[in-house]
């Protein structure tokens, strides 16, 4: 199906092919509706072609000249006044055209009307042409207007899209340095008390910066890896909170090959926790609980360490959210001075 899709897409986008598709459907309309008639489909398909080269004449200038050129550009009059005039000539052309050609080729002993009082004279019948050359023009403008609708909706959804992966990647590039900022911080720490703990934080580290700088370049990544690179997130932030957290997390158990956001979670876990430089840290609890069922992730986070204005809902994760899982998802976040109560869930 999105194989007949993206081929149609690209036949109504080739100007030559999609002009050549609406003449043709005009051009079969008449005969096709004329079958319960007693005229023949030939003969039926031979009248429409005399009404073609009028049809054509007020559909492309109605289209690429009096809209554009006079009606879009604020020049009513003209535009009116153009339109009345394109009314009557193409009208009376159509009846000279099929009094003249069409008419002694079918019935030649029918009474016709000289092209001296078809051009001088607008006759009841004329109006009558006008309807049958404008319908043509009229559909065919419509198609060309919905047809720029859909071409701008997908211009504005490429620029949203274009606008939120720069946003996106704004954002890693500010988790980057905040986050090893934080990080070599800790390490000079437990280099200098010579910790045992130190050679392997830098493991961790280097761990969190393959992936961040390099595993996060896919659109998808597995669900499996995010939170492999949350548990290892965790184990640097433990140490990086020197003993003050207390760590409570809840892992699902089968995550049965999902796929998900690269730093989708992490962009919310790293949002929720405190990063001010804190020469004393008061004892926190921080709860992280990770579900996954029938192809739904839920997360809930709940953490008592003190903030005054971190640990707002980041937007650039809603956005995230936003665009990727549009109706698939849910992100409440509760801030209070002393508590954060944060819960999403999304539909993978």
């Amino acid at each position: 199906m999105e194989v007949v899709n993206t081929a149609m897409t690209r036949l109504l986008s080739n100007r030559w092919a999609s002009h050549t598709l609406f003449w043709l459907g005009i051009l079969l309309s008449y005969p096709i509706l004329s079958l319960g008639m007693e005229q023949s489909f030939a003969e039926a398909l031979i009248i429409k072609l005399f009404y073609l080269p009028t049809q054509m004449i007020a559909a492309y200038l109605l289209v690429y000249y009096q809209l554009p050129k006079l009606l879009y550009t604020g020049k009513i009059v003209a535009f009116l006044s153009s339109l009345l005039v394109s009314f009557y000539v193409l009208s009376t052309l159509t009846h000279g055209i099929i009094d003249h050609l069409l008419i002694p080729n079918f019935a030649p002993a029918a009474e016709r009307t000289s092209w001296r009082d078809i051009f001088l004279r607008f006759q009841q019948i004329d109006a009558f042409y006008v309807i049958w050359v404008y319908w043509v023009p009229l559909t065919f403008a419509s198609l060309k207007l919905i047809k720029q609708s859909f071409e701008r909706k997908a211009a504005i959804q490429e620029l949203e899209k274009e606008k939120i992966q720069v946003e996106l990647d704004t954002l890693q590039s500010q988790l980057h340095p905040r986050f090893l900022s934080n990080t070599l911080k800790t390490i000079h720490r437990l280099s200098v008390a010579q910790s045992d703990a130190a050679p392997e934080l830098i493991a961790s580290l280097s761990d969190m910066l393959d992936y961040m700088l390099y595993q996060t370049q896919s659109k998808q990544v597995s669900l499996a890896q995010e939170v492999e690179i949350l548990q290892t997130f965790f184990e640097i932030e433990t140490l990086r909170q020197n003993g003050n957290m207390r760590l409570h997390l809840t892992w699902p158990e089968e995550v049965n090959g999902a796929q998900i956001k690269p730093l989708l979670l992490f962009s919310m876990v790293e949002n929720a926790l405190v990063q001010e430089d804190r020469s004393k840290q008061e004892d926190f609890e921080f709860k992280f609980q990770m579900d996954y069922r029938d192809q739904e992730l839920s997360v809930a986070i709940n953490s008592t360490q003190v903030r005054s204005n971190y640990g707002k809902e980041s937007s650039a994760l809603q956005q995230q959210l936003n665009w990727f899982y549009p109706d698939r998802h849910q992100l409440d976040w509760k801030v209070e001075p002393n508590r954060l109560y944060a819960t999403l869930n999304v539909q993978l």
